[in-house]
């Protein structure tokens, strides 16, 4: 009688031609609740073209997870996802380590963990909590009207990505996030509407980017907005949703927002001027101390998955 047959699992990098896992990978980031852009692929291969993964049993794929790296040995754990039907039988674990282990030397970790997943990263990665960031649905029409409500971004101008310059941008960026990105910084601008704040002497003080959810119809999620003010950051969502009221992509005039509420508290007040719908909350975590992003200026998340 001959014996049974052991379940093989492999690791694959997603690639840029691998049609079948990119969409893969997307799936499985929608059906775990990520509410991923439709460009979130291609953003993500921008930021890291070698830390996309699909696990596959048997030649089916069943996991993915993704640990991003930036410079100066500071790396990002964005996702890891099982399918349901496979879960509890350690394939999680050997996504996660093999993540870890192409992303050497890590140095300093973050990631945004759910409530429920909290105690196990402390106890498994050494990981310290640090503040809360709220998931929301913000209906555009009645933000707008909020908005409009005595809107004044002060000094600043707010122009279109095209009328500013590209390095500008990215060293704006930079300065803001604390670690260079110039290639995601890029892509993500020509997949996004977009809105640029610039002061008198034309300096970079804060931008925006909106991008079309992945599954139909469901609106938009933004992100980041990073601001030298709260101002600013209303001047700039007020321009970036005027011009998503005109857009055609998703008949829903709605975007996802993730907002650092605590750590930045005027990101809390944004929040609460626009009345969104409060969806998740998540915590973000790191390990080995924390990235020298200027947190202050955060008013939205670029995405959970990339930081």
């Amino acid at each position: 009688m001959a014996g049974k047959v052991e379940d093989r699992f492999e690791i694959r990098t997603v690639t840029e031609t691998s049609t079948v896992l990119k969409k893969y990978f997307l799936d499985a980031l929608e059906n775990a609740h990520f509410l991923p852009a439709l460009s979130a692929v291609e953003c993500l291969f921008a930021c890291d073209p070698t830390s996309l993964l699909v696990g596959e049993l048997n030649g089916k794929p069943i996991a993915i997870a993704a640990v991003f790296k930036y410079e100066e040995q500071y790396r990002h754990f964005g996702c890891y996802v099982v399918d349901k039907a496979y879960r509890g039988q350690g394939y999680g674990l050997k996504m996660t380590a093999e993540s870890r282990r192409r992303s050497e030397p890590i140095g300093v970790l973050s990631l945004y963990s759910v409530p429920e997943m909290l105690e196990n990263y402390k106890k498994m990665q050494n990981a310290v909590e640090h503040w809360p960031v709220e998931r929301h649905i913000v209906d555009i029409p009645s933000a707008l009207t909020r908005l409009n409500d005595g809107t004044n971004g002060g000094e600043s101008l707010v122009k279109r990505t095209s009328e500013v310059d590209m390095k500008a941008l990215c060293d704006y960026d930079t300065k803001i996030f604390g670690y260079k990105r110039e290639k995601f910084i890029e892509r993500l601008i020509e997949v996004s509407h977009a809105r640029v704040a610039v002061n008198q002497q034309g300096e970079v003080v804060g931008y925006v980017t909106a991008r079309l959810l992945y599954k139909p119809d469901s609106g938009y999620v933004v992100g980041p907005v990073f601001s030298k003010s709260f101002d600013i950051a209303k001047s700039l969502l007020k321009e970036l949703f005027q011009e998503l009221m005109e857009s055609q992509k998703s008949a829903k005039k709605s975007v996802v927002i993730d907002f650092p509420v605590v750590v930045n508290p005027s990101a809390n007040e944004l929040a609460n001027l626009l009345c969104g719908e409060l969806l998740t909350k998540c915590i973000f975590v790191s390990c080995d101390g924390l990235p020298k992003s200027d947190f202050k200026k955060w008013f939205a998340v670029t995405t959970l998955e990339a930081g």
